[in-house]
């Protein structure tokens, strides 16, 4: 029997009204579903990334990464996620492969980088 996941639909509806403690519900489910998923960790990182947990926000994040992600949004979060933990080289490095790839970042996630998440984040 083929089930439908809508867990992963559900926790960008929940953070896109910043709900983010129920994204980050959904965002969970996705993810025990799909650990090794590019945008359930992807997702998980963001999610994480808004509600200010950098540790968390940086491990899904280095997964992301690690499965070799080309979208440029994706890299893009990433490189706000490690300026937020701290780490500006890589973040600096990730902005430029991401921009590279895509110079039009998507602008919902501009806005939540410099709005909704961390203050510290890159504008």
């Amino acid at each position: 029997m083929i089930k439908h996941n809508v867990n992963r639909e559900m926790a960008v509806a929940y953070l896109n009204v910043n709900n983010t403690d129920m994204a980050l519900e959904y965002a969970l489910k996705d993810l025990q579903m799909r650990p090794e998923n590019i945008d359930a960790n992807e997702l998980a990182a963001w999610v994480y990334y808004m509600k200010g947990d950098n540790a968390n926000a940086k491990l899904h994040a280095d997964k992301m990464l690690h499965m070799n992600t080309k979208n440029a949004n994706a890299i893009y979060k990433a490189s706000v996620i490690y300026a937020s933990a701290g780490d500006i080289t890589k973040s600096t490095e990730l902005k430029l492969q991401a921009t590279t790839i895509n110079p039009y970042i998507d602008q919902m996630v501009v806005w939540q980088a410099t709005h909704v998440g961390n203050k510290t984040a890159m504008k």
